[in-house]
C-alpha cells in the first residue's frame, strides 16, 4: 500500500517559464541596441514572476552591460545601498535608448 494521502485533488504540475536565451551582452554598439532590447522583453515576458518588480528588471538588464554601456551605467547605482537612480524600468530603458538607440534606424 501507498503510503501518500489522496486528499481528492488532481496533482497539477506548475508551470515552467519557457528556456528564452539570455541577451548578449551588451557594449554600447547603436547597431545592437534594439536586439538587447527585444531579447530583455522576451525574457520578462516569459518569466512574470521572476521579474516582477522593476528593480529585477534593472539588474538583469544591467548585468549585460560592458564597455561604454557599463560605464554609463555605473553613476545610476549607489554602491553603499544598491539603490538605482530609476524610478521604474521604463525609466531605464528610455534612458538607455537616449544614450545608445541607433537614431538612423
Amino acid at each position: 500500500m501507498s503510503s501518500l494521502i489522496d486528499n481528492g485533488s488532481p496533482n497539477i504540475p506548475t508551470p515552467r517559464a519557457p528556456k528564452i536565451n539570455e541577451p548578449e551582452s551588451f557594449d554600447g554598439t547603436r547597431s545592437k541596441f534594439s536586439k538587447f532590447m527585444t531579447r530583455l522583453a522576451l525574457v520578462f515576458s516569459s518569466d512574470s514572476t521572476r521579474y516582477a518588480t522593476d528593480a529585477a528588471k534593472i539588474a538583469y538588464a544591467a548585468s549585460f552591460l560592458t564597455g561604454s554601456a557599463a560605464d554609463w551605467f555605473e553613476p545610476y547605482l549607489n554602491k553603499t545601498s544598491s539603490v538605482m537612480d530609476f524610478g521604474s524600468y521604463g525609466e531605464f530603458a528610455i534612458a538607455l535608448k537616449n544614450a545608445y538607440d541607433d537614431q538612423d534606424a
